[in-house]
């Protein structure tokens, strides 16, 4: 096993710590956690996982990395002080040496508060100074980063890895925001007891899927949980909004949220990052972003009993579906999207597209189905259907569907360049009656799983959908054909922090 570096040393006598040890090496962190640094050479920003221990501070590409991107070697004459309005980005404090000072930019004033304060009593040790004795934190630093020495740059800092910007053109391409909520193994996660946050929790219990014992699936959900903004870190003037979709049989869940694109675009990238999103796919995240500019942006992920786990990005709220195209691989499935959009002026009302791994693509959108009435809607509908090459929805399920004759259906369409993927009419509030046939209708439906789903939730279903899944895309993990989904609205809330 590598030697940690000697936390004895001095101004004098300070030297390179070796790079050439792995994050689980690195047993009884005095601090860890995910923090965006600011290059040396380039002035970019990246991603890390940070690690303090005995006297220095490592910084890795992920939490599995086996040797440090750099090091920061920490002196008797070493400072660590807030700089706050630097470069307009959030919570960003100095982590100053003999040879560099380092920006690191954290995802809340908070989390900046609890690195400070463990890197300051790095510094008060190597000092000689007992935990007890106090000491400022505040101290100036001599010199702006821009003024240093780069010689003592991380090995990474030169090289030519991507960073990844916020969607959006009103921020330059260069910066990167806020971090990921689960920063710092000081601030577990936590939830607010009046958060609806809560109630994503209390639905976890009740899938039977989700009880399983040694489940990924349930890992990476807790992933995802991690990269939701907490409302205790959000302004009055931010939301979030939580959506769950559930199949009659309870074999598939999928999960939505969404928010203010400035305090979700960072969390929701480093979440990809984890989960090993490609780096072009992050790239077009940006690309597609730069030019809707959503004022809302999300993420999702599928799940499945059978281990099917899939994610991705979405941008709610109206918008221009020549805009909603540019999520879109070309192909012959675009030109007839393009086609159907140029024939009924569509509107476009949510766009995302997964970042699964490898290809095809999905790209997904929802719009309202043209009609002033309900048997208009479902006869364009029927008819859209059929133009995509979709077999029709099943007549027992039609008959049940005109039992609440409801306007307002949408059609939700996931694509790729192989073909459409899936495509779902979704009716909106269904009434407890139907859901309860739907579910016996549907092969292994599970009404009082359902009900107990519901009752965690503290809604009805604001949608049912009737989907197909094309066959060759269930990938052994998902059901192919024909099913029933029903779409929960959990609710949306504001932030509590005043401060922000």
């Amino acid at each position: 096993m590598p030697q940690i570096p000697s936390i004895e040393r001095s101004k004098k006598e300070m030297s390179t710590p070796s790079t050439k040890v792995a994050v689980s090496e690195l047993t009884s962190p005095e601090f860890e956690g995910f923090l965006i640094k600011e290059g040396g050479s380039v002035k970019n920003w990246k991603r890390r996982w940070f690690v303090l221990k005995d006297g220095n501070v490592f910084y890795f590409k992920n939490k599995k990395a086996t040797s440090a991107a750099g090091v920061i070697p920490l002196s008797t004459d070493s400072f660590v002080n807030e700089r706050d309005n630097y470069k307009k980005k959030p919570s960003v404090f100095a982590v100053g040496t003999e040879r560099r000072v380092y920006m690191i930019s954290a995802a809340t004033d908070s989390e900046r508060s609890d690195w400070i304060g463990a890197i300051q009593t790095s510094i008060n040790t190597l000092k000689g100074i007992t935990p007890d004795a106090t000491q400022s934190t505040t101290e100036p630093a001599p010199v702006e980063p821009e003024a240093q020495n780069n010689e003592f740059a991380a090995a990474d800092e030169n090289t030519n890895e991507s960073t990844v910007p916020p969607a959006g053109s009103e921020v330059p391409s260069s910066d990167v925001v806020e971090d990921q909520s689960n920063t710092t193994t000081a601030t577990a996660t936590t939830t607010s007891s009046t958060s609806l946050l809560d109630n994503l929790y209390q639905a976890k219990e009740v899938i039977p899927f989700m009880q399983w014992k040694d489940n990924k699936v349930i890992e990476f959900w807790e992933i995802w949980l991690e990269s939701i903004p907490r409302i205790t870190d959000l302004s009055p003037m931010d939301t979030i909004s939580y959506t769950i979709c559930a199949s009659a049989d309870m074999d598939r869940i999928s999960w939505r949220i969404s928010g203010s694109q400035n305090r979700f675009i960072q969390k929701m990238v480093d979440f990809f990052w984890n989960v090993g999103a490609p780096e072009d796919e992050i790239g077009r995240l940006n690309s597609v972003g730069a030019s809707v500019n959503p004022v809302e942006i999300g993420s999702w992920i599928d799940m499945s009993s059978k281990g099917g786990m899939d994610g991705g990005w979405i941008f709610p709220g109206t918008i221009p579906y020549a805009s909603a195209l540019l999520a879109c691989d070309e192909s012959a499935t675009k030109q007839i999207l393009t086609k159907l959009g140029e024939e009924n002026n569509l509107e476009i009302i949510l766009m995302g597209r997964d970042m699964g791994a490898a290809p095809p693509r999905q790209t997904h959108m929802i719009f309202k189905v043209p009609g002033n009435t309900f048997d208009e809607q479902i006869q364009y509908a029927i008819e859209t259907l059929d133009s995509f090459g979709i077999p029709q929805i099943p007549e027992n399920a039609l008959t049940i569907m005109r039992e609440a004759p409801v306007p307002g259906l949408l059609m939700n369409v996931v694509s790729s360049y192989e073909g459409f993927v899936k495509v779902g009419v979704m009716v909106p509030n269904p009434t407890e009656n139907i859901v309860n046939k739907l579910c016996c209708l549907t092969p292994g439906g599970n009404y009082d799983v359902l009900q107990k789903l519901q009752s965690s939730l503290g809604t009805s279903p604001s949608y049912t959908e009737y989907l197909y899944l094309a066959q060759g895309f269930g990938y052994g993990v998902y059901k192919e054909g024909f099913d029933i989904v029903f779409h929960y609205d959990v609710g949306t809330e504001s932030g509590t922090n005043d401060s922000v």
